[in-house]
């Protein structure tokens, strides 16, 4: 007597591949907004150090003294 095995039956459903493709792609996926909101905070405070740099420095050396 043979008996068939499904290789389906025995994966338990974390395993299969559909659950794997939608794991992967999710994973895919945070990755590469986790990568924008980096990059679009690293161009803000890139922007923000341009922007305080600029900005003209008025040094004043105190009360002026005459003699």
């Amino acid at each position: 007597m043979s008996r068939h095995h499904s290789n389906t039956a025995n994966v338990p459903a974390a395993l299969r591949p559909a659950t794997l493709r939608a794991g992967l792609t999710l994973a895919v996926i945070a990755a590469m907004a986790a990568f924008a909101v980096r990059v679009e905070a690293q161009e803000m405070a890139t922007q923000a150090s341009l922007a305080v740099s600029a900005t003209p420095v008025q040094l004043t050396a105190g009360p002026a003294i005459g003699f």
